[in-house]
C-alpha cells in the first residue's frame, strides 16, 4: 500500500507539472470532439517532459490497487502517445502501471528538424539513451519491480540498443517488431546531416490518408485515431521520415544485431518483419508469436486480434513476474538461518 501511495503521490506531482500554459513541448490540451470515450486518456493520467537539451514528453497512470508490474510504451514512428490511451487503460485496468514516452523528435516531444513534420533524429542513440535516463531517473523501479518495455514497430531497436547497453528490464515485447536490413547506404549517411527528404515525400495534410487507409489496421474508428488527433493538435503532427531518420534506423538496426549476445532479458516479438525474425533466433531468449491476419498496426487492430494480443502481453508478463518470484524464493532458501537471541 505504501508503494501505491508513492505512484499516487507522483500522478498529483506530474499533473500540478502540466499546467495549462505549458504549452510546449507537447502540452496535453483538449480531447478532440469526435473522439469516442474509450479512447480519452486513461483515469488518472498526467503528463511531463524528460528534461534534456531536446525534451520527450512521457504520460503515466497507475492501477487503483498494488501494481503487478510496469510497462514502458514506446511508439512505433510517427506515432504520439495519444494513439495508445486504449491500451493504456486495458493494461493498467490488469494491474500495471503504464507509462508512455514519445519517441525523440516525435509525438509531443521537441524536433530536431525544419519543417516541424519532417521526421528527424540525429540518432537512434537519442532514443535508446533516453530510455535508459528515463527508467533511472524518472520511473526509478525499485529492486523487486517488475519492468517490461512494450515497443512497437521499428521503436524494437531501440529497446534492445538500450538493453545491450545495459538497460535494467524483465522483458521485451516487440509488437510487429520491424528492423532495417543491415546494410548501410553512402548516401543516406550523407543526407543524414542534411535533414534531407527522401524524393516524393509531401507534408502532413489534414485530408491525408489514416491509418486504416494506409492498410495498417481493420478497424476504421482506431484506424482514424492518430489522424484525428494530429488534426486536433498541430504539434504532434509527423509526415514522412527525413533520409537522415532512415541511416539513424539502419544504424540501430545494424547495432542491435552486433549487440544481440547481450539482450538477456526474455523478449517476445509478435508479427515481426524478416530482419527482426532473424534477430530473434540469435537473441539468447526469444520466441516468435504469429497473429494471422493482423495488419502492423496490432494495437489499433479490430478486437479478433487485439484481443489475442492483449492475452499475449498479460501472459508474458505474468511469466516474468512467476520468474522473478521464484528468484525471491529461490534466494531466501538458500539464505543461511542465524540464531537470534
Amino acid at each position: 500500500m505504501v508503494r501505491a501511495g508513492l505512484i499516487a503521490g507522483l500522478l498529483i506531482l506530474l499533473a500540478a507539472c502540466g499546467r495549462e500554459d505549458a504549452r510546449e513541448p507537447g502540452a496535453p490540451g483538449d480531447i478532440p470532439a469526435s473522439l469516442p470515450p474509450r479512447f480519452y486518456p486513461p483515469e488518472g493520467w498526467a503528463w511531463d517532459t524528460l528534461p534534456q537539451e531536446k525534451p520527450q514528453r512521457y504520460g503515466v497512470a497507475a492501477p487503483r490497487s498494488f501494481p503487478a508490474a510496469t510497462i514502458i510504451i514506446l511508439p512505433g514512428y510517427g506515432e504520439p502517445a495519444e494513439v495508445w490511451f486504449e491500451t493504456a487503460a486495458d493494461l493498467i485496468a490488469q494491474g500495471y502501471t503504464v507509462w508512455i514516452l514519445d519517441r525523440a523528435g516525435q509525438g509531443g516531444s521537441a524536433r530536431y528538424a525544419s519543417p516541424h513534420d519532417l521526421g528527424f533524429v540525429p540518432a537512434f542513440d537519442t532514443d535508446s539513451k533516453g530510455l535508459q535516463t528515463f527508467l533511472g531517473a524518472v520511473v526509478k523501479p525499485r529492486p523487486d519491480d517488475v519492468v517490461v518495455v512494450l515497443a512497437h514497430a521499428d521503436a524494437a531497436a531501440t529497446a534492445l540498443v538500450a538493453i545491450g547497453a545495459g538497460l535494467k528490464v524483465d522483458g521485451l515485447i516487440a509488437s510487429s517488431a520491424e528492423l532495417a536490413t543491415t546494410k548501410g547506404s553512402p548516401l543516406l549517411k550523407i543526407a543524414r546531416r542534411a535533414d534531407t527528404p527522401p524524393f516524393g515525400w509531401r507534408p502532413w495534410r489534414e485530408d491525408g490518408p489514416d491509418d486504416h487507409f494506409l492498410g495498417r489496421t481493420h478497424d476504421r474508428e482506431r484506424g482514424g485515431l492518430r489522424h484525428t488527433w494530429m488534426l486536433s493538435k498541430p504539434n504532434l503532427r509527423l509526415s514522412g521520415p527525413s533520409m537522415g531518420w532512415l541511416e539513424a534506423f539502419s544504424g540501430a538496426s545494424r547495432e542491435a544485431a552486433e549487440a544481440s549476445g547481450k539482450v538477456a532479458p526474455a523478449v517476445l516479438m509478435v508479427n515481426p518483419n524478416q530482419p527482426a525474425s532473424n534477430l530473434c533466433s540469435k537473441l539468447p531468449a526469444c520466441r516468435e508469436e504469429e497473429l494471422s491476419g493482423a495488419r502492423t498496426a496490432i494495437h489499433l487492430e479490430a478486437d479478433r486480434w487485439r484481443g489475442p494480443w492483449l492475452d499475449m502481453i498479460d501472459g508474458f508478463i505474468a511469466g516474468r513476474v512467476a520468474v522473478r518470484q521464484r528468484g525471491i524464493i529461490s534466494a531466501a532458501s538458500t539464505t543461511p538461518y542465524v540464531n537470534r537471541p
